[in-house]
């Protein structure tokens, strides 16, 4: 998948301050891509895809999202697809988003003082060029 991987090359180059980013399929809990700074560990490797799976696979996430729903009156379905989360640190900041219908996440971990409107409109303008390229 070389065209997978100079598309993610491509993201870090093109954002400020990016540290890592991976494509993760959530399904089979799997990385099917990852580019990143020579300083990121094994260790954050490991991190960055757990954190993924859970933020979007996880019973919390699940249970703030119907309770959210609930009391704003929104009928929630049984296979909700979360699309977009942040999580900021104090030195980096983890955005993620899911393609291919919740089955796919986009993972772009970068420095704290990194343009939070430039990453997702990065994240969005790529999905294009990355979902023909996925399972």
């Amino acid at each position: 998948m070389k065209e997978m991987e100079y598309i993610c090359k491509a993201v870090l180059d093109r954002v400020s301050g990016a540290i890592a980013f991976g494509v993760v399929d959530l399904g089979k809990k799997d990385l099917l891509e990852l580019q990143h700074l020579p300083h990121f560990s094994p260790k954050q490797k490991v991190v960055a895809i757990s954190a993924s799976i859970y933020l979007f696979s996880g019973k919390l996430t699940a249970q703030l999202e119907q309770t959210v729903q609930t009391q704003f009156g929104i009928l929630s379905e049984d296979n909700v697809d979360r699309q977009e989360v942040l999580v900021s640190f104090d030195q980096l900041s983890c955005y993620c988003k899911t393609i291919k219908k919740g089955k796919i996440a986009l993972v772009l971990v970068t420095n704290k003082d990194s343009n939070s409107e430039l990453v997702w409109s990065e994240l969005k303008s790529i999905t294009p060029l990355l979902e023909p390229l996925l399972p």
